[in-house]
């Protein structure tokens, strides 16, 4: 009977064991749930943004299910995707307040359980249309997320394309195009030998004197024809650029339209006087890249690929009639005369962008007003008297039918600021 006894004591531990155990983890099970209502929240129990120390626990479900009230009337999620701005419906997010409030850890910084409906969310924003990756596609989901979890307000909106993988999306979007003289083919090669790709920084400047470290150089030692190469690169560059999302900060145009340029996509640079500034208002960086074809420079902008379509567009151009100087000089032979300088009329154009989103939405922006200014023919008579005033009213008849050739459609600012330069129709002096 000894082998009883023996079993029973065994049972007795084992009984005995169970009883203390119980009575330590049961008396706690029982404290965290029972009375678990008459506790307080101890210092750092944080919600989200909100904390929860000191707040009674059976207090707390009615302040999570007023602090997620007040941010629903206060946020406005707002999503840009090439140029179209979408405000997201707050029902893609499914809140479980009670999982909230059972899940928070005392002590610690909790978050709102939320789920993210994704079929509705693809009915704002349609994925497809600029290519994200399954992986970027996650990213931005998840942040949209954190964004619930926590009760954040943004106080911008969330640009998509910040979560492109630039690297393996870049394409040409836009060009520019250069054709100059054989002159110039040496020193615009130089200028871009060693800088045949420059990069407009994300969300920064871009400077045509810092991109191509000109900042203190000396013109006085540098040939005409090398300053010239300086402006053709920035034209090409401020070419490829209209067509895009870039912001001109500061662009300068000649007196004279140069004959490498087209009116309206001029760039003048001189290092410390005339600079071309462009800002990059993407999140990502845009890069130009040169590339010489005989006497063509070609730039090309690249980035990721955009479905909004971007043109320029010219408005209103006009040209307005040169008129002639009429000079005396008493070494011109009597009856005689010779042009001096041959006359330019002078050119207008207003210069827009057109865009047109994927929701088909088209927006223009005045970029420019070109203006160059007409340079007068000079003509040099004899100091014979009645040959002149013959000649003088043929010229006047000649000024005033080339004035009936221009356009009625003029700004009064346009025709002000030409009448400035023009004068009267027939200007005499002197030599």
């Amino acid at each position: 009977m000894k082998w009883i006894q023996t079993i029973k004591l065994i049972l007795i531990i084992i009984f005995s064991t169970l009883f203390i155990l119980s009575g330590t983890y049961l008396g706690n099970f029982i404290n965290t749930t029972v009375f678990k209502s008459t506790e307080n929240y101890s210092e750092g129990t944080k919600l989200g943004t909100a904390d929860l120390e000191g707040i009674r626990i059976e207090e707390v479900k009615e302040i999570v299910t007023n602090e997620l009230i007040q941010w629903q009337e206060s946020i406005n999620i707002t999503v840009n995707h090439w140029g179209v701005t979408e405000s997201l419906p707050l029902d893609i997010y499914k809140f479980d307040i009670l999982e909230t409030v059972q899940s928070i850890t005392d002590g610690k910084v909790n978050h709102y359980v939320v789920m993210l409906d994704k079929a509705k969310l693809a009915r704002v924003i349609d994925y497809t249309s600029f290519g994200l990756a399954n992986e970027e596609i996650q990213k931005f989901e998840s942040d949209l997320l954190q964004i619930a979890q926590n009760l954040i307000v943004p106080d911008t909106a969330i640009d998509l394309a910040n979560y492109l993988n630039q690297t393996n999306t870049d394409v040409v979007l836009s060009r520019g195009e250069v054709t100059f003289d054989l002159g110039y083919q040496f020193y615009v090669s130089d200028l871009i030998k060693e800088t045949d790709i420059v990069t407009l920084p994300a969300n920064g400047v871009f400077s045509f004197t810092e991109a191509f470290n000109l900042e203190t150089v000396n013109l006085d030692h540098v040939p005409d024809s090398r300053k010239d190469a300086m402006s053709i690169i920035a034209t090409a560059i401020y070419e490829a650029i209209l067509p895009s999302t870039i912001d001109i900060v500061e662009r300068h145009i000649s007196r004279e339209l140069p004959a490498y340029s087209e009116l309206g996509k001029e760039a003048k640079v001189i290092p410390g006087e005339m600079e071309l500034m462009l800002h990059n208002r993407e999140g990502y960086d845009l890069n130009i890249q040169f590339i010489i074809q005989g006497t063509t420079l070609i730039a090309e902008l690249k980035g990721p690929p955009s479905p909004v379509d971007y043109k320029v567009v010219q408005d209103d151009e006009a040209t307005y009639p040169y008129k002639t100087i009429i000079q005396f000089s008493p070494l011109i032979s009597i009856g005689g005369k010779k042009t001096e300088r041959e006359g330019q009329p002078a050119r207008y154009v207003k210069v827009l962008r057109e865009s047109v989103n994927v929701r088909g939405d088209v927006e223009r922006i005045n970029i420019s007003e070109d203006f160059y200014p007409p340079i007068h023919k000079i003509e040099v008579y004899s100091l014979k008297s009645t040959q002149l005033s013959n000649s003088q009213k043929g010229l006047k008849e000649s000024a005033i039918e080339q004035s009936n050739t221009h356009s009625t459609s003029r700004s009064q600012a346009i025709k002000n600021n030409v009448d400035e330069f023009w004068g009267e129709d027939v200007v005499t002096k002197g030599q």
